[in-house]
This record gives structure tokens, sequence and C-alpha cells, in this order.
């Protein structure tokens, strides 16, 4: 095994997965769909949601009104960071999921983009594809953790 395939291993143990949440919302069937995001690609979701629930999402070339878009990139050679924004009317949540080079998912946590807000996650290691799922609506009232 070569060594960087040791070393990812090795952080995802320690550092970055995280159990699956077990209090979210069964998402709606097209708030399930799975999303890639991987290298240098921009992934820009169209998202049609009511107040209280996703009722559809699918995959767009340009970011604009209704929109969540997910970017990757390299920290110094070794971490990522995912930038994501977020062109929507009301704060969500969604699941993400690392896959490492052997094709196998690890959960890691996320927090709540804000309407019309943005953040960044970040993890200290190489990943190869990040899958997003579960896309859903921040009810007023629910928390904001990041988990």
């Amino acid at each position: 095994m070569n060594r960087k395939l040791l070393m990812f291993s090795c952080l995802l143990a320690l550092v970055a997965c995280a159990p699956a949440p077990s209090n979210t919302r069964e998402p709606s069937a097209a708030a399930s769909a799975e999303f890639s995001v991987t290298g240098a690609e921009e992934l820009v979701l169209a998202v049609v949601m009511s107040k209280v629930e996703v009722l559809d999402v699918s995959e767009t070339d340009a970011a604009g009104e209704g929109t969540l878009s997910f970017s990757m990139s390299e920290m110094d050679g070794r971490g990522i960071m995912m930038s994501i924004q977020s062109q929507l009317p009301q704060t969500v949540k969604f699941d993400l999921y690392m896959v490492d080079a052997q094709g196998k998912r690890h959960y890691t946590s996320s927090c709540p983009v804000m309407a019309g807000g943005g953040l960044y996650e970040m993890w200290p290691h190489p990943i190869p594809r990040i899958i997003v799922t579960n896309l859903r609506v921040l009810e007023d009232g629910e928390s904001m953790v990041c988990r």
C-alpha cells in the first residue's frame, strides 16, 4: 500500500469520520439523490423547495437564484477545502460522504448553510470525491450545529 493511501486511511479513521446522524428527517425522493464533487470541478445544484421541504434537485451549469454550489480545492498539497455557496431562500442542511481511493464511503460532519450565505468545510488530508445527499430545509428552531 503506498504511503499516501495509508496516511489517508489513518486520518479518516482518526479525524474526519463521524457516524451518520440518526436524528435526521427522511428526505424526499428528490432530496435523497446523490451528487459528486471531485477535484477542480464545481457542482451546482438547482433546488426547488417549499418552506418546509426540498421538492426537486438537479445539476445545472451555472450558479444563480435557487442554486447551491460546491467546489473543492487543495490546501498546501495536503488537505482539502470545500466551498459551499447558497442562493436559496432558506437555510439548508445536507449529508456529506468522503469517498476514499478504494471507493469506500466515510460519513463526515457538515454545517447548515444559511439562506444566501456560504461556508467552508476543511479536512487535513486528500479526498478524491465527496458525495452530497439528503438535502433538506432546516426548519425554524432546528439546531444550527455542524454534525
